[in-house]
């Protein structure tokens, strides 16, 4: 095993510099109140106390050398515990490829030469040998590696009057390939050894995250009692019972419900309508359990900042965004947009988010798995085979009418405004706990952060997402004339 130390000794020498540094401000500092003083001294004292500072300042030099090995030599025995090192590559066993020399000289009988492209599938026949020992060969390894291409392949070398330079470049391919290839395979490490594997991150304010999504799941619940309630809540709903004994009941077996959710034991909206709470797919009972979940008063305020926010969305489509999509949907609604038709204009934006910050750019059909439109002679059981759909979405058939559909085939709730339509589908995502569609993740998540105002420190990972945020942010500000804060709390 091999490791490189020129980054100890770097330190080490940093270190030491550091020393000599503070000793002479000591120095100066020194000299500078003796001459204020001025007080009389003889040479000889002088050299005594020169003599002394110095063998001060050795001492303290190698006690902090020592110091840092010390530092050094534990922060290697702690880190060798969850870190691979570098190691040299066994040439006693390893050779490059059998069909390395027949790739060499197909390459060449087509192209003459090696170009960058076909020197990339060079490297990575070579980085397929070295993968089987090894995927942290350290950089001497990989230098014999190239210079025994060049001694077996000459042809290798792509430029003869410059080996070094093009050995570098060879090491340094080698190196990016293998780096990846340790991302792939989740070895962390060191940052003398390439990339560590990024781990996506999960937010808990998303949905569909089971056991985490709600704060509302205990563990210790009643369990025979919840189904005692949720039985006598089937039954009167069957009988036609009173309204206030069924949001009693609903209200009284949410934390058991919510607890049989996240937690993953039943999963399907139509069996939680069925077997647990038949209630949920009427808006008054899918509000309450919203707000239930993540706080009294969020329907409310929903539908207030979607109103402020409809208006930002579109003047920043129309400054920012010239894409062939987004100027096809603001041509269709500029009428309505320039009436100042809050029903057109909320339609719009519905349309026009999951272009401007789609998550796939060459998926033109995304905003299907969000908000899909078709014209009054459409039948909606064709409308919703569609595509195969396993995430909730709305359906629009004409202008006026607006159906949340669940799994693909179930019309759950239906609505005739688009601000109803939006928030019956996001509290379908949550009361049933189900994960956002990958396909408008960032849609849903601009949805989540900015008119929800949920937001976490877990990075997006989506660069359109982010350049949205900030255009709308400053928008926002310019529209309503208010500090970029106020956008966070209730106006």
């Amino acid at each position: 095993m091999f490791s490189d130390s020129s980054t100890d000794d770097e330190a080490l020498s940093v270190e030491a510099m550091t020393f000599g540094s503070q000793y002479c401000q000591n120095r100066k500092k020194v000299k500078s109140n003796q001459n204020s003083n001025q007080q009389p001294s003889t040479s000889s004292l002088d050299y005594n106390t020169e003599q002394s500072e110095e063998l001060d300042y050795k001492s303290t030099l190698n006690n902090g050398i020592r110091n840092k090995v010390q530092s050094v030599s534990k922060s290697k025995q702690t880190s060798s515990q969850h870190l691979r090192p570098f190691e040299r590559l066994d040439f006693g066993k390893w050779k490059l490829p059998n069909n390395f020399g027949v790739v060499v000289n197909k390459i060449l009988q087509k192209r003459g030469n090696l170009s960058e492209a076909n020197l990339s599938l060079v490297c990575r026949r070579v980085v397929d040998s070295i993968e089987e020992f090894s995927l942290c060969p350290c950089g001497n390894s990989l230098r014999l590696v190239v210079q025994q291409m060049f001694t077996t392949y000459p042809s290798t070398l792509i430029n003869p009057k410059e080996p070094v330079a093009s050995s570098q470049a060879i090491v340094g391919k080698l190196q990016r390939i293998l780096s990846r290839r340790r991302q792939a395979a989740g070895q962390t490490l060191s940052t003398n050894g390439g990339r560590p594997f990024l781990e996506n991150k999960i937010s808990y304010l998303d949905p569909g995250i089971h056991s985490e999504s709600a704060g509302n799941a205990d563990d210790n619940l009643d369990m025979a009692s919840y189904k005692i309630n949720y039985e006598k809540l089937i039954k009167l709903y069957k009988d036609s019972g009173s309204t206030g004994a069924l949001k009693s009941l609903c209200k009284l077996t949410f934390k058991g419900r919510r607890y049989e959710i996240t937690k993953g034991y039943i999963t399907s909206p139509e069996d939680i309508l069925k077997t647990r709470c038949p209630l949920l797919n009427q808006q008054h009972y899918l509000y309450a359990e919203l707000d239930l979940i993540l706080g009294s008063g969020t329907c409310k305020n929903f539908k207030k900042k979607w109103e402020d926010i409809v208006p930002v969305v579109i003047a920043v489509a129309r400054k920012f965004h010239k894409k062939t999509g987004v100027k096809k949907i603001l041509n269709r609604y500029q009428s309505s947009i320039e009436n100042k038709c809050f029903e057109s204009e909320s339609c719009a934006v519905l349309e026009l988010l999951p272009v401007i910050i789609s998550a796939n750019k060459r998926s033109c059909t995304a905003g299907d798995y969000f908000f899909d439109v078709h014209e009054d002679s459409s039948n909606i059981a064709s409308a919703i085979k569609k595509h195969k759909r396993e995430t909730p979405f709305i359906l629009k058939i004409g202008d006026t009418s607006y159906t949340v559909i669940v799994d693909s085939t179930i019309p759950f709730i239906e609505s005739a405004c688009s601000t109803e339509a939006l928030l019956q589908l996001i509290s379908v995502y949550y009361v049933f706990d189900i994960q956002w569609c990958k396909k408008v993740l960032p849609t849903l998540r601009f949805i989540r952060t900015i008119v929800m105002r949920l937001e976490d420190d877990v990075p997006t990972q989506c660069v359109s997402l982010d350049l949205f945020i900030v255009q709308f942010k400053k928008m926002y500000d310019l529209m309503y004339a208010v500090d970029s804060d106020v956008i966070d709390s209730d106006a």
